[in-house]
C-alpha cells in the first residue's frame, strides 16, 4: 500500500546523494567542490585501522616544490610522528598523531568564569592612560576584562593548580604573554593537539610507590589515565603552554642540575602507533623505519576484525596461524586487549606475523638481492598460510529495465558450461569451487523490446576460488516501515545478493615478506628441508637471506632482535622499546648463559652433501610479517591476445590478459647476456611485427592500394622495384610522424639504388 508521505518526500533528493558522495568521496555544491572530505577506513589489521584512525592532513596543495610545511616542526614533538609519513607527494602533509597526543573537544566555560571572578576588572572600569600597565584577559579570543600583572599571575598559577586538582577540565589551556603582549590568554576550545607529560615539582617526581599500587588495581586504561589527572601526577600541554615550560627527556636529566617543570613519559612517546612497535628502532636506518611504520605495518596479512566470517568486505586477507612476536616492545603489549571482556584471548590473533628461525647465509643462489628461501616443510605445516576472500554484490535495479535473478541457458534450453554451479534462482552453491570468467551471480535483464539478454557476472581473469556463504537480501516493500528490514537491505533498495568468494593462499614464489626492520623482500625458491643446512640440535632455519641486506639497508635492529628472540625462545624476557631496549653486550650474555655463542653465529652442516660448512653463519629467531603483494594477484601472463588499435602492441591491462612492459632495463639485461635472439623475440615477433614495401629508387616506403599492388608516390613508373622488409609497426608510425613535421626518412635495403651507386662508384 502506498504511504501519503511517499509523494512528498523524495529519498533521492537528500539520501542518495549523501550515499554518493560518501562512497566517492567527493562533495559538490552549487559553488564549492571538494575531493576527499570521506576516506574509506582501511581494514588490512588491526594496526592498519589504528594508524589510520590518527592520520592528519593538512590543508595545503600536495603537489609542487618542497617547502616548510614538508619538514618537521619543533611543536610536532609529541604530537605528530616524526617517522610515519609517506612518500611522495604526500610526504609531510599527511602526519599520524603521535602515541599519546590527542584532539582536544570542546569545554564548558562555566567553571574557568567562575575561577577567574576574582582577578579581572571590567575595561569600562580602567582609565584610558592606564591601560599600559594592565593585562588583557582573553577566553577563546573573547576579551573578559583586564587584570593587573601581579594578579595576572596569580591567575595563572590559581587555574593551573585548579586544572591539577580536577576542578577544572584537564584540557583546558592557559598562556600568558607578559612580555611581548600583555595578554593571559585561555582556551577551551576543541581542535588542540595536546599531549601528556608528568609533573615534577623541585625536580622530584611526583609518582610514589602508593600511586603505582593504586594503578595496579585499576580496570582499564581509562581509569588509569583519569586517575594520573586527577592526582595531579600528568597535565595535557599544547605547544604555545609547553614554550613556557622545562621538559626533561627522563628521570636521569632531573639530577643534572637544570631545574626543569615537566617530564616525558617515555622517550618513545613521540613515535605513533605503528613505528612504536618496532623492536630496536633506534638502532636502524630512519628511512627503514619510515618503511616499515608507513607502508610494510600496514600491508602485512592479520586478522583484521573480530568477526570477520559475518563481513562482507571487496577483499579481504586474513592469516591462519598469526602469533605473538617472542620479543615486542611496552606498545605491542598495550595493543593487546586484555582488559576488555569482549576481546579476552585475543592478543595473539591481532598480530599480523609470524616467528621464524632466519639465517643469514648465501646458500644455492636463490637468495640474491633481496630475495628469500623458505623452507617447503613448515610452508606444509601451515607457515604463513592464509585465505584470500572477495565479495561479489549486485542489487536489482528497476529504474532502467526489469531485471530478475536466474540461471541463463542456450537456445535449446540446456545450461552452459559458465554456469552450472548456478542453481535455478541464480545463485551459486555453497562450497562450489568456481574458475576464471565462471559466472558467480546469474541474471538475466528484460529490455523494452521484449527481449531477454544475459547480465550475469562473471569472475574476473586469473580469479578462482570456493562459495562461501551467499546471502541475498529482500525488497523493500512500498511505504514499508519495517526498521529490520530498512536496516539490513539500506544498499539494495530493490533488493540484491552477496557472494563470498574464499581461497586459500600459501607462500609461494613471487610472494613479498618483510621484517620488522623494513627488511623486504620476495620468496625466490621453496627448498624442500632435507636441502637445507641444519644445526647440530637439528635445528633447521625457516628462511635464509642474504648478508649485503645488513650493511646495505643498515638495519642492526633486526640482528639484536634476532638474538634477543633466540633468547626468548630459551625462556628469557627482553624488553625491545624503542630508547630503553637491552644493549647488545647484555643481549650477547643471556644468549651465553643459554648455551649459545654471544654473536649468534653457530655452526651447521649442508643439507645436500651433508658435510660441516666452514663458515659459521648467523642464526636467530626473528618476527616475519606476510605482505598483501602475492603472486596470485600479479603474476600473467599471455602468448597471443589483443593489441590497441593504434600502435598495434599488446595492451596492458591484466583483467584483459595484456601483456608486460618490456622496457630499457629489461633489454639492457638481455643485451649484458648477449641474448640477441631473446630480445627480438620480445620486441618483434612478439610485440608489433609488421612488413612494408620499400622503393628501391628513393628507399621511400611504398603505398598499399585497392588491388594490394605497392607503389611508390615520388617515382611513380620510373622504378617499378620494390624490397619487403619487416619492421616494428611502431617504427612505421614514426616515420609517417616524422614525414607529416616535414622531415624525410628512408629505408636503405641491399637493393636499393643508393646503395648500388656508392659500390659502382667504389
Amino acid at each position: 500500500m502506498k504511504s501519503v508521505t511517499d509523494g512528498i518526500f523524495n529519498d533521492k533528493i537528500v539520501t542518495c546523494d549523501f550515499r554518493d558522495a560518501f562512497k566517492r568521496g567527493v562533495w559538490a555544491q552549487p559553488q564549492t567542490y571538494g575531493s576527499g572530505v570521506v576516506e574509506a577506513l582501511k581494514r588490512q589489521n588491526v594496526t592498519c585501522t589504528l594508524a589510520h584512525l590518527r592520520h592528519v592532513r593538512t590543508p595545503s596543495q600536495y603537489s609542487g616544490k618542497v617547502n616548510d610545511s614538508r619538514y618537521p616542526n619543533k611543536s610536532h614533538t609529541g604530537r605528530f610522528c616524526p617517522v610515519e609519513t609517506p612518500e611522495g607527494e604526500n610526504c609531510g602533509h599527511l602526519k599520524t598523531l603521535a602515541l599519546f597526543a590527542m584532539i582536544s573537544s570542546h569545554r564548558d566555560e562555566t567553571d574557568v568564569l567562575d575561577n577567574l571572578s576574582g582577578y579581572l576588572q571590567d575595561v569600562d572600569e580602567v582609565p584610558l592612560q592606564q591601560l599600559h600597565v594592565f593585562d588583557k584577559v582573553f577566553l577563546n579570543g573573547r576579551l573578559l576584562g583586564l587584570s593587573t600583572r601581579d594578579e595576572a599571575k596569580a591567575a595563572v598559577l590559581h587555574l593551573r593548580n585548579r586544572r591539577r586538582r580536577g576542578a577544572i577540565h584537564s584540557e583546558v589551556r592557559v598562556l600568558t604573554f607578559p612580555a611581548f603582549h600583555g595578554e593571559l590568554q585561555i582556551f577551551t576550545d576543541g581542535g588542540r593537539v595536546l599531549r601528556p607529560v608528568f609533573i615534577v615539582e623541585n625536580n622530584e617526581w611526583l609518582l610514589t610507590d602508593d600511586n603505582v599500587s593504586e594503578l595496579h588495581g585499576l580496570n582499564n586504561g581509562e581509569e588509569k589515565v583519569r586517575f594520573l589527572l586527577q592526582e595531579g601526577l600528568v597535565e595535557l600541554l599544547g605547544p604555545e603552554e609547553e614554550e613556557q615550560c622545562v621538559i626533561a627527556s627522563r628521570y636521569s636529566d632531573l639530577r643534572s642540575g637544570i631545574r626543569y617543570t615537566h617530564m616525558e613519559l617515555h622517550p618513545a612517546a613521540m613515535l605513533s602507533i605503528t613505528a612504536s612497535t618496532i623492536p630496536f628502532a633506534q638502532h636502524n636506518l630512519s628511512t627503514r623505519v619510515t618503511y616499515q611504520a608507513q607502508k610494510h605495518s600496514k600491508h602485512a596479512i592479520g586478522y583484521y576484525s573480530c568477526n570477520p566470517s559475518k563481513r562482507f568486505d571487496t577483499t579481504s586477507d586474513s592469516l591462519f596461524y598469526p602469533q605473538k612476536q617472542l620479543v615486542s616492545t611496552s606498545m605491542c603489549r598495550l595493543l593487546s586487549p586484555n582488559d576488555s571482556a569482549m576481546m579476552r584471548g585475543w592478543p595473539e590473533k591481532l598480530m599480523h606475523g609470524q616467528s621464524c628461525v632466519v639465517a643469514v647465509a648465501c646458500y644455492d643462489g636463490y637468495n640474491q638481492e633481496d630475495s628469500l628461501i623458505f623452507n617447503q616443510a613448515a610452508i606444509d605445516r601451515g607457515l604463513f598460510r592464509s585465505i584470500h576472500e572477495r565479495t561479489h554484490r549486485y542489487n536489482i535495479n528497476l529504474q532502467s529495465s526489469e531485471e530478475s535473478f536466474g540461471r541463463p541457458v542456450e537456445e535449446d534450453g540446456s545450461p552452459q558450461q559458465r554456469y552450472q554451479h548456478l542453481d535455478e534462482d541464480g545463485f551459486p552453491e555453497i562450497g562450489a569451487r568456481l574458475q576464471s570468467s565462471q559466472a558467480v551471480i546469474g541474471k538475466t535483464r528484460k529490455l523494452k523490446e521484449g527481449t531477454v539478454s544475459n547480465s550475469s557476472i562473471f569472475l574476473k581473469n586469473f580469479e578462482e576460488g570456493s562459495v562461501k556463504e551467499v546471502v541475498r537480501l529482500p525488497k523493500i516493500a512500498q511505504g514499508s516501515h519495517d526498521v529490520n528490514v530498512k536496516t539490513a537491505s539500506a544498499s539494495f533498495p530493490h533488493g540484491g545478493v552477496k557472494v563470498k568468494i574464499a581461497s586459500t593462499r600459501a607462500p609461494q614464489a613471487g610472494d613479498k615478506f618483510s621484517s620488522m626492520h623494513g627488511q623486504k623482500g620476495v620468496i625466490g625458491c621453496c627448498l624442500s628441508q632435507e636441502d637445507l643446512p641444519f644445526t647440530r640440535q637439528g635445528i633447521v632455519p625457516d628462511v635464509i637471506i642474504n648478508p649485503h641486506a645488513f650493511p646495505t639497508r643498515q638495519t642492526l635492529g633486526q640482528m639484536l632482535e634476532s638474538i634477543a628472540g633466540k633468547a626468548a625462545a630459551m625462556g628469557v624476557r627482553v624488553n625491545t622499546t624503542p630508547f630503553s631496549s637491552a644493549s647488545p653486550d647484555q643481549l650477547g650474555a643471556a644468549l651465553h648463559r643459554c648455551g649459545f655463542q654471544k654473536s649468534g653465529n653457530e655452526r651447521f652442516y649442508s643439507g645436500l652433501y651433508g658435510s660441516m660448512i666452514k663458515a659459521e653463519i648467523f642464526v636467530g629467531v626473528c618476527f616475519y610479517q606476510k605482505l598483501m603483494q602475492m603472486a596470485d594477484d600479479k603474476i600473467k601472463w599471455r602468448r597471443i591476445g589483443r593489441h590497441d588499435s593504434i600502435t598495434r602492441q599488446p595492451i596492458k591491462d591484466r583483467q584483459k590478459y595484456g601483456g608486460i612492459k618490456f622496457s630499457q632495463m629489461e633489454r639492457s639485461s638481455l643485451v649484458a647476456h648477449g641474448a640477441a635472439a631473446s630480445i627480438q623475440e620480445r620486441m618483434f615477433h612478439l610485440s608489433d611485427p609488421h612488413q612494408v614495401e620499400v622503393c628501391t629508387r628513393c628507399d621511400r616506403m611504398a603505398s598499399i592500394g585497392r588491388s594490394r599492388a605497392p607503389s611508390c608516390r615520388f617515382c611513380k613508373d620510373k622504378f617499378p622495384g620494390f624490397a619487403r622488409l619487416e619492421i616494428p609497426y611502431s617504427c612505421k608510425l614514426l616515420v609517417q610522424e616524422l614525414n607529416s613535421m616535414g622531415i624525410d626518412l628512408r629505408l636503405v635495403t641491399d637493393s636499393s639504388a643508393s646503395l648500388r651507386g656508392r659500390e659502382d662508384k667504389n
